[in-house]
């Protein structure tokens, strides 16, 4: 493909600390690649960023909140999703920062051309196939020209050949398969990247660290505890689309997963893709 290069970081075992810096640098990716922006963009640092997720890291402003304190106050920072049932309150949070209920696929006119930054995460259970390209052009159209995109999506790779994790993975690739969701997006979206009209189109692969906190430190086992909360939360729908015979044996193989993960840990891949849209 033209117009894209990649970088593969590759995670071995090592010590705890190993591990443990392994995750940390993995978690302040997204800051290293703000700064570069930042740097580059110049104008006294008067940009306007915008994150889109469909998990906490908007709907409790932690994301936002925690890089409000490494940029300057001119910057200004939204935060969009489908629900503000938990936005904290506005009072809470710094002047510069903004939240929104938007849908990523039918952005406001009014933000055409209006957004430096766009970072995006963890959208590959909430898009079908055929509605990437959609979202993807209306990112497209809310950057200003030379503004850069940053999606960040996990690859739901299966790491085991048997036991909990196995079994709960097959039954998620029926999930997907079944209402047109795409589990390895991230593979997929430098080439929807390049068909939307980004150009300098670069991904980088992490590694990372998922339960054994006892060995890994806490970080991985907060990594295990969001996705823990994820797979419960899902797990009504999963028996009503009949993809497992009860609750009870949902249940079970979910618990299968936690304790496996908590004792042994697990190695998951994410991909950092970053993009612009032309000047």
């Amino acid at each position: 493909m033209n117009n894209m290069s990649c970088k593969c970081t590759s995670y071995t075992k090592g010590s705890w600390s190993t591990r443990r810096a392994c995750f940390q640098i993995w978690r302040k990716v997204e800051v290293a690649f703000w700064t570069v922006e930042l740097e580059q963009v110049g104008c006294d640092g008067r940009i306007t960023l915008i994150l889109f997720s469909c998990l906490t890291f908007v709907l409790k402003g932690i994301w936002l909140t925690d890089l409000a304190k490494i940029v300057p106050p001119t910057v200004e920072l939204h935060g969009c999703d489908m629900t503000s049932a938990k936005y904290p309150a506005q009072e809470l949070l710094p002047p510069n920062i903004h939240m929104h209920v938007e849908s990523v696929l039918s952005l406001p006119e009014k933000w055409t051309n209006h957004f430096d930054l766009i970072h995006q995460r963890f959208l590959v259970g909430a898009l079908r196939r055929d509605k990437w390209p959609v979202a993807l052009s209306e990112l497209f159209r809310t950057l200003k020209p030379g503004g850069s995109v940053q999606l960040v999506e996990n690859l739901y790779t299966c790491t085991v050949e048997s036991g909990p994790i196995k079994r709960h993975f097959e039954i998620f690739d029926k999930v997907f398969a079944a209402h047109g969701l795409v589990r390895e997006i991230a593979i997929e979206l430098p080439q929807f990247l390049q068909e939307a009209g980004y150009v300098d189109i670069t991904w980088e692969e992490k590694i990372v660290p998922t339960g054994n906190a006892k060995e890994w430190g806490p970080l991985a086992g907060m990594a295990a505890a969001s996705h823990m909360r994820v797979f419960r939360d899902t797990g009504k729908l999963v028996v009503a689309g009949g993809f497992v015979g009860s609750q009870e044996e949902y249940d079970e193989i979910t618990d299968g997963v936690e304790r496996e993960w908590a004792e042994k840990g697990e190695h998951l891949p994410c991909r950092i893709i970053c993009a612009r849209k032309p000047l």
